[in-house]
């Protein structure tokens, strides 16, 4: 119904628009033309027969128009080819104007190509329609021994094929919108195509000036009152077909900068009248002229004279050209055999559809002919059969012949598209940022846009979603490679796609909308969809079914097409609050509904918007899918069984926007750490997260938390120590204490390393260091504010983090070669190792004692080797592109020593008070430590598989800044309390 509407409109503003074109511009050329019409075609010839080969020529000759419309889109085909990079480029090129919208992905440089060479492709279509026409007629001739056709008819013939390309060109192009804007689409549109007519006359001028300029001159002289200047103009072949090309291409300009699209009326109509002032004047000033001669020349001068036969146009040799064609085909098919058997499947439905047509026509013309002879008792004369399929003959076999070159480029250019077609780049439609983790669960996305996208692979969709999505929108999207033809997709074409709303297959619709960003700026014209056919097809033969889907899916909208979300993700997300594969079958049939264009869900006497489904208490919503579902089952495209199911399963609309469930801190944490746009992968997990945000619960509730107005502020990360992800970030409040300026002095977590480095440089493993004063040296005191007095093993110094042992390896070692050799291992992990850092290693005093700062997340590194049995693993919480190979650093033998001590101080070191409420049967690794001052504490916990390193500090918020160490902590387990309760969260998740 919408096309006929079209159609009829289009045709009466043809109608008009020639009217007014004859009678301002071109006045005694439009009464030679129709004079001729009328005299010479419907009142010199009568008979049946007569009316039915005139039935067949018009049908010849629209044939011939619908031919050079075809081969001008693919000699354009090539041309964008050749100039475009990937698919939205191609599309937007190939539709020949440039949207007044930024809805498309265009690039200006091959837009203003085609525009140049607009003229040339025009030309080439008219000179197609012209010739062909003429090689028709004169093949009639020869085979009827007579002169059927002269030179007039094939003239006036011509015409009307060139009417009947700028009225296909006008349905090609125009759009179905409000009927002001519809006016001022068709008067941009016919201001272009009349470009046909002013070519078409040009050409036939410039034959005739190259045939006899002399006859030409005479007939000016005789017809035509004109000044020197002009005729001077007139008779100069170059000299028209330059004005010819810039007035085409004047006239081309509204139409290529997309003014016919703007929605503004008063802006359209008011650029429209200006233009087509300009547009009249110079035309009816600089051109009338000469178009007038034209028709004085083409028909005047013809009836005043003999009737001039048509000659025989030299041929190229047929051999030849079957030879090249034949060598193309075969090279083309053993490389893309269904590719040719889809040419000539093609080619033959064409031929069958062009022969049903003529011989439709001209019987179909007998009859009615006989019909109202014998209504008006006219004696009418018998037309053997033969003679109609002789007739018939004739007509079919010129006409194939005049097909052959068109069919020949449109040929080559299939073959151009199927082994050369243009790439698909979603990178910039899906290019915002979003956190996905290793179970499946959106951690974060960018929300700047008010479509947020949230890409999803193929592997994640749900098949009762791809199968729903197939159902509705392309039912042979998976049998698209096969070689015979089906409805929807065979190939990437659809063979339904111009039936109006819904014709578009998967392919067709990706291709859209990966072109046209905004969606209620879909141009809805037959040139995009003409556009998207080629597109899709070079999409299927670039890409897998998978692979498209997947891109379809990330692209397109859900959940409400004028104002939804782009990727079936986002719409997830808002719809229901879970991503696409954690949703039932009724949520996934809900969201393959909202895909055609509208605002609301629609049904039997039901119409809800989308941005209130929420509310929809009776159940409308399911009511409109249950019975899509119903159909489909009776279809037997899905069971009774998930039918059954589908009753059973609610909707449970959230309607909200996404909203991430991490721990601010930790969003925060990713938003700074993601690298490039797009789809990360982190390894920090969503229940992990939640484990975390319990333990800090549970932290809240004990005796700690508070002291004197202060709170504690706790970091803490959880890492996998075989190959350093960090699966868990915590930090609280809205800082990231993890990587929190320069970092933290670490106490005595330095200490393990220290001996690390004293074993690694030749200590033996049975060392043993004396806690207690050196005469004439400075020693620290420990946590009990004395000493043994005595010498200690590794074991003991380091499970209860001993101070005066490490000041006194002097005896053993040079402390500070052992000390810059510790921040040479520091450096290996990846560790920053600054200036100052290595100033301190001079200072035996406060080195050994953790003065050195470092990131939780630097602390968590080193520990991940320490306990990785000296491997490093470069820590990281989300996938990089850069892979960095393991690096040893420390003696495993080594390691092994050192790790025996830690595995000490949850037994009667200085976290023996959380042993009990850690799970038995595991050997734990646990490490102290607190800065002067007891500002900062530290703790480090790990079974050999799980790294949990925690810090802990007083702090109070004073305006805008958080202010940290303001009250001194109880003892080293204030943190110890937090790494201890974050481990048992995570394990019992």
């Amino acid at each position: 119904m919408v096309m006929l509407s079209i159609l009829i409109i289009t045709l009466i503003a043809l109608v008009v628009f020639l009217l007014l074109n004859g009678f301002i511009i071109m006045r005694d050329f439009s009464r030679t033309w129709l004079r001729y019409g009328a005299k010479h075609i419907f009142r010199v010839k009568q008979g049946i027969n007569y009316y039915c080969e005139l039935s067949v020529i018009l049908l010849v000759v629209l044939i011939m128009a619908v031919a050079s419309s075809v081969l001008k889109g693919a000699v354009t085909i090539l041309a964008t080819t050749v100039t475009t990079v990937d698919i939205a480029q191609f599309t937007t090129a190939l539709r020949g104007t440039f949207s007044f919208y930024t809805t498309e992905i265009q690039s200006s440089s091959n837009h203003i190509l085609l525009f140049f060479i607009n003229p040339v492709l025009k030309m080439l279509a008219v000179l197609t329609l012209t010739c062909g026409i003429k090689m028709i007629f004169t093949r009639i001739n020869e085979k009827a021994g007579g002169d059927c056709f002269n030179e007039a008819d094939a003239l006036y013939f011509s015409s009307l094929g060139v009417i009947f390309i700028i009225a296909i060109e006008i349905l090609c192009h125009i759009q179905d919108v409000r009927l002001a804007n519809m006016a001022g689409n068709i008067a941009y549109l016919l201001l272009d195509k009349f470009a046909y007519i002013l070519i078409f006359l040009t050409m036939e001028e410039v034959i005739m000036l190259s045939s006899n300029k002399k006859r030409l001159l005479q007939t000016i002289d005789k017809y035509l009152i004109t000044n020197h200047i002009e005729k001077k103009s007139i008779l100069s072949g170059w000299k028209l077909a330059a004005f010819a090309y810039v007035l085409c291409l004047t006239m081309a300009l509204p139409c290529f900068l997309g003014f016919q699209w703007i929605r503004d009326n008063t802006s359209l109509m008011t650029v429209f009248i200006i233009v087509l002032g300009i547009a009249l004047i110079v035309m009816k000033r600089v051109f009338s002229n000469a178009w007038n001669l034209l028709g004085t020349v083409i028909f005047a001068n013809t009836f005043s004279m003999h009737i001039i036969p048509l000659s025989n146009k030299s041929r190229l040799p047929v051999f030849w050209g079957l030879f090249v064609t034949g060598v193309l085909l075969v090279a083309f098919g053993i490389f893309y055999t269904k590719q040719l058997i889809m040419l000539f499947l093609i080619m033959a439905m064409a031929v069958s559809i062009i022969t049903t047509g003529v011989v439709v026509t001209y019987y179909l013309s007998l009859g009615i002919s006989s019909l109202l002879a014998g209504i008006t008792s006219k004696d009418i004369t018998p037309i053997s059969l033969k003679r109609c399929f002789i007739y018939v003959g004739w007509v079919l076999s010129s006409l194939f012949r005049a097909l052959a070159s068109p069919a020949f480029i449109v040929m080559v250019a299939f073959m151009v598209v199927t082994c050369f077609p243009k790439t698909l780049k979603c990178e910039e439609i899906v290019a915002n940022s979003s956190v996905i983790d290793t179970n499946g669960d959106w951690l974060y996305i960018d929300q700047e846009q008010s479509y947020y996208y949230a890409p999803v692979k193929y592997i994640e969709l749900p098949e009762f979603f791809k199968r729903a999505l197939v159902y509705q929108e392309d039912r042979s999207f998976f049998r698209q490679g096969e070689i015979l033809p089906n409805t929807s997709n065979w190939h990437g074409v659809s063979l339904s796609v111009f039936r109006g709303r819904g014709g578009s297959n998967i392919n067709a619709q990706l291709c859209k909308n990966v072109t046209f960003l905004d969606a209620d700026g879909f141009p809805r014209d037959m040139s995009r969809k003409l556009a998207e056919v080629i597109s899709g097809y070079m999409i299927s033969q670039k890409e897998t079914p998978e692979h498209i889907m997947e891109l379809y899916t990330n692209v397109a909208s859900f959940h409400g097409t004028f104002a939804g979300f782009r990727g079936i993700n986002a719409a997830s997300l808002y719809a229901f609050g879970k991503p696409i594969n954690k949703l039932n079958h009724l949520q996934q049939l809900y969201l393959v509904n909202t895909l055609p264009r509208s605002i609301s869900v629609k049904g039997d006497n039901v119409n809800i918007a989308y941005n209130e489904v929420q509310c929809d208490s009776t159940g409308q919503v399911k009511t409109v899918l249950l019975t899509k579902a119903k159909r489909w089952c009776d279809e037997g495209l899905i069971s009774k069984k998930e039918l059954n199911a589908l009753k059973r399963e609610e909707l449970d609309f959230t309607n909200s926007r996404f909203i991430s469930k991490i721990p601010i801190a930790t969003r925060i944490r990713i938003e700074n750490n993601l690298s490039a746009p797009g789809r990360h992968l982190s390894y920090i997990t969503l229940e992990n997260e939640e484990a975390m945000v319990r333990a800090y619960n549970k932290l809240q509730n004990s005796n700690i938390f508070r002291k004197r107005g202060a709170e504690l502020e706790v970091a803490s990360i959880v890492v996998d120590i075989h190959n350093g992800h960090i699966i868990a970030h915590y930090s609280s409040g809205i800082i990231d204490y993890t990587n929190y300026r320069d970092g933290f002095a670490i106490g005595s977590l330095g200490k393990p390393f220290i001996v690390m480095q004293m074993l690694e440089m030749g200590a033996s493993p049975k060392i043993t260091l004396y806690d207690g004063q050196i005469a004439g040296r400075k020693t620290p005191k420990n946590a009990n504010h004395g000493w043994s007095k005595r010498y200690v093993t590794i074991t003991e110094a380091l499970s209860k983090s001993l101070n005066a042992p490490f000041v006194n390896i002097f005896p053993i070692m040079n402390p500070k070669n052992v000390f810059i050799k510790t921040e040479r291992s520091y450096a290996g992990m990846g560790i920053r190792s600054e200036k100052r850092h290595t100033e301190m290693c001079e200072d035996t005093y406060n080195y050994p004692l953790g003065n050195r700062q470092m990131f939780v997340t630097e602390v968590a590194q080193a520990f991940q080797t320490l306990l990785n049995d000296g491997v490093c693993y470069p820590i990281s919480d989300h996938e990089t592109r850069d892979t960095i190979a393991p690096l040893r650093i420390y003696n495993p033998q080594n390691v092994a020593v050192v790790k025996k001590a830690l595995s000490q101080t949850v037994v009667s070191g200085t976290m023996k008070a959380y042993r009990s409420m850690l799970p038995k049967g595991h050997i734990y690794y646990a490490k102290t430590g607190t800065s002067t001052r007891q500002q900062y504490g530290w703790a480090v916990i790990s079974d050999g598989d799980l790294l949990v390193v925690s810090l802990a500090s007083y702090g109070k918020s004073l305006g805008n800044k958080m202010k940290l160490g303001i009250e001194p902590l109880y003892g080293s387990s204030t943190a110890g309390l937090m790494s201890v309760l974050v481990y048992k969260e995570i394990m019992n998740k």
